[in-house]
């Protein structure tokens, strides 16, 4: 995590916000139609629940954190010139931060959401493969509500061959990031563009980074790349399972 020019052993996560972890926040509410729900898996320093939750029409989101240590850390800073967004998440009534194992708590939950972020931890880290493998996506589906949205950073290929593997329809912006879903993800250029305008992303992330994320979609619009069939026989091998956690063990070619 970088404060003020202060990171973390893997630059991971940054205050104030504004780069890819907000992208990856804003996605999936700006591509769907009407979100009332969402659940992060990953807090961090809090970018991307922030971002997510920008979105008005959703009505609860909430996050679940491995450290709770992360979460009391980011509220004892919060009082920082720096951290003005952090704020913002806690005294968002809007917003639920757990602390606890995000697949756990899918596993003994019953809830279903419009909206899914898994933006936790790098896929080599030790123990990551809980969070990167076929079973963990499936189950991530089994969560989704009708037409819900699941966004997934793409860290490796191996990542976007088992998020093709679990879900019939799918959406890649550049080699960054899909949108997939149990449903096809229907959307209009235009309605995107107005549904951008209305987070005011000036005022949330300030006029320089505002502005980047307001062109990055604006000029990115995402490709087709699984409409509706899932084949048994595709990668069968080359992707990340719960018993073989490939990417955790740097079998990356």
């Amino acid at each position: 995590m970088t404060f003020s020019g202060v990171s973390n052993c893997l630059n991971q996560s940054w205050v104030p916000y504004g780069g890819g972890h907000s992208i990856l926040g804003i996605a999936p509410a700006l591509y769907h139609p009407d979100p009332k729900t969402g659940l992060v898996v990953g807090f961090g320093s809090g970018d991307t629940l922030y971002s997510l939750a920008l979105d008005k029409r959703l009505d609860k989101t909430a996050c679940v954190e491995l450290s709770r240590g992360q979460i009391e850390l980011l509220k004892r800073e919060s009082g920082r010139e720096l951290f003005w967004q952090v704020v913002k998440i806690f005294n968002n009534p809007r917003v639920n931060i757990i602390g606890g194992d995000g697949r756990k708590y899918l596993l003994h939950s019953k809830e279903k959401f419009d909206l899914i972020e898994i933006d936790a931890i790098h896929p080599y880290a030790a123990y990551s493969g809980n969070l990167y493998s076929v079973e963990f996506f499936q189950l991530i589906k089994q969560h989704l509500k009708p037409g819900g949205i699941f966004c997934q950073w793409l860290p490796t290929d191996r990542v976007e061959r088992t998020v093709l593997k679990a879900f019939p329809y799918v959406l890649k912006f550049s080699a960054s990031f899909v949108l997939a879903s149990n449903e096809p993800i229907k959307f209009n250029k235009v309605e995107i563009i107005k549904r951008l305008a209305d987070l005011n992303l000036i005022r949330s992330f300030g006029p320089e980074k505002g502005e980047e994320i307001t062109n990055f979609f604006t000029s990115s619009f995402p490709e087709e790349i699984r409409t509706g069939i899932i084949n048994n026989t595709d990668f069968v091998e080359d992707i990340n399972r719960d018993l073989f956690p490939k990417d955790e063990y740097f079998h990356n070619n």
